[in-house]
């Protein structure tokens, strides 16, 4: 049996890349140009924001959403 993948389907997985990367370059730079220096005031909350966004819409829409939350149980077949 052979499943045919939409585009859609096919690109979701690099859908948040530029989201994530904004965010990652972003961080890094505070982490190394402020953080170690002693600031402890993330600029880069809101690309955070739009990164974990995406991601979670991502998740929704595949209805994986449960993989997000604190309440996921990695032992699922002990049924708890």
């Amino acid at each position: 049996m052979t499943t045919s993948l939409s585009q859609e389907e096919k690109d979701w997985p690099s859908t948040c890349n530029k989201a994530k990367e904004s965010y990652e370059e972003c961080f890094f730079h505070w982490y190394r140009e402020s953080f170690l220096k002693g600031v402890s005031e993330n600029p880069c909350e809101d690309l955070w924001k739009a990164y974990e966004s995406c991601v979670k819409s991502l998740a929704s829409s595949r209805k994986l959403e449960h993989l997000l939350t604190s309440e996921w149980n990695l032992d699922q077949s002990k049924g708890e």
